[in-house]
């Protein structure tokens, strides 16, 4: 096992790719560096400026120069006689239309093969989240951000999906037919079933699958339905009669601002999907999935569940086998369900990595002696350092100044309580709902409980 002595932590982003590392290896290695600390290198978000938005964790992020540039800058490494610490994210994914699983979720469902990477409670006991993912993403409430226009209906080479700014969901693969037989009505009602353009509209939809069922959505493969929405896509791009009539019905669906009545298609169209979406403030009080800390837009993922942590892996496990990363700085060991046993299974895995975890120790707290993990991140070692440049004679002062500003000393102690009920009844007070709810499920099975 490579035990680092000196560590440089690299920042990567669009603006900061590998190339722009390449200059800086040489210098590094001359001032007595031993290791790059490098930050999450895996597909985000589109102009991610942190790289902890992972959407994909086995490819490595084409905004930061792809495994090209990758396999350049760990080769330049190698020759400069360094090594790469590397940091992962096993905790959460982007909760994002750019995340594959996220995608298939939406398209298919409870009974989607993805829904086991994720904690969702689809069996939620308020009514709007029965049999819905919880996407709360909006700035203001949904029939303030429907009405405006913000919520539109798009069709892409994707399919067809929900946009709201930056945010892009699939529809449910059943909800296809729908939309085009509702442009068939239309079609009849104004020039006839027996118009040439008719009778090409229906050709056109006996292309596609059955009315809509939950068994067609699960049944249908990815290929199967990657496969449809290229035939589509192209047919739309071929065919002026069915581009047209699709034209008309995307501005039929997406309404017009000032007249409400004109989103109640795109409405009725929403409410059958396997997402709701919602004002983001609503998830402090209701949530049907688990999260990093508060942020919405991080969903947590199952790494306790053996095939879950094998693929999410994938890319890691390589890069440790074949000595290209010397290891690992776990983020966020806190929120895994099961820290202790996903160290272990690191660790059985791979033995000569150097893995530390990223865990802010309390004075008195030391890391459990069940961890397989050479330490923490440092932030305990920091804070002692930082106390070498802060002078004791000036502690009265500042004592004096706060008690000024804030009308008083409170303890430390009485604010750490007071603080920590605010988190917990205010901003996780639907956490708390649901883990309440599985408490009570448990203790019906104890004389006890």
């Amino acid at each position: 096992m490579h035990i680092p002595g000196a560590t440089y932590r690299l920042q990567f982003a669009a603006d900061f790719p590998f190339s722009a590392a390449m200059p800086a290896v040489s210098y590094l290695a001359a001032l007595g560096i031993s290791d790059l600390y490098a930050s999450p290198v895996f597909q985000a978000r589109p102009g991610s400026c942190h790289g902890y938005d992972i959407t994909d964790p086995n490819l490595i992020n084409p905004e930061l120069g792809g495994e090209k540039g990758f396999a350049e800058l760990l080769g330049e490494v190698k020759n400069a006689g360094l090594f790469w610490l590397q940091d992962i994210v096993p905790n959460h994914l982007a909760f994002d239309g750019g995340n594959r699983l996220i995608r298939g979720i939406m398209e298919q469902g409870p009974d989607s093969p993805y829904c086991r990477y994720f904690d969702i409670d689809w069996d939620h006991p308020s009514a709007i989240l029965q049999g819905k993912l919880l996407v709360p993403f909006l700035g203001r409430f949904y029939s303030e951000c429907l009405e405006s226009g913000e919520i539109k209906l798009i069709f892409d080479p994707d399919g067809f999906s929900i946009r709201y700014y930056d945010l892009s969901l699939p529809l449910r693969i059943d909800s296809y037919r729908e939309i085009f037989e509702h442009g068939l009505s239309r079609m009849e009602n104004r020039l006839g079933e027996d118009h040439p353009e008719v009778l090409g509209w229906r050709k056109f939809l006996r292309c596609l699958p059955p009315p809509p069922s939950m068994e067609l959505a699960v049944a249908l493969t990815r290929e199967r339905i990657d496969g449809l929405k290229k035939f589509l896509w192209q047919t739309c791009r071929t065919n002026s009669v069915v581009r047209e009539h699709l034209e008309e019905l995307l501005a039929l669906y997406n309404g017009v601002p000032g007249r409400p009545e004109s989103f109640d298609l795109l409405d009725q169209l929403l409410c059958r999907q396997h997402f709701r979406l919602s004002y983001w403030k609503f998830a402090n009080e209701e949530i049907n999935y688990r999260r990093f800390f508060t942020i919405n837009e991080l969903i947590s993922v199952k790494v306790e569940v053996p095939e879950v942590f094998t693929e999410v892996h994938r890319l890691v496990s390589r890069l440790l086998e074949k000595k290209l990363i010397c290891g690992v700085r776990v983020d966020h060991v806190d929120g895994l369900y099961d820290p202790t046993g996903y160290l272990q299974r690191l660790h059985s895995q791979h033995r000569e990595a150097y893995i530390v975890v990223e865990k802010i120790l309390a004075p008195e707290e030391d890391l459990p002696s069940s961890w397989p993990v050479q330490g923490t991140t440092g932030y305990d070692f920091l804070n002692q350092v930082n106390g070498l440049f802060l002078d004791p004679a000036g502690e009265g002062a500042l004592d004096r100044f706060y008690a000024e500003i804030t009308g008083g000393r409170i303890p430390y102690r009485s604010t750490l309580l007071e603080k920590k009920r605010l988190i917990s009844g205010r901003h996780l007070a639907g956490d708390i709902d649901n883990l309440a709810r599985y408490l009570i499920k448990i203790s019906v099975h104890d004389r006890y409980g």
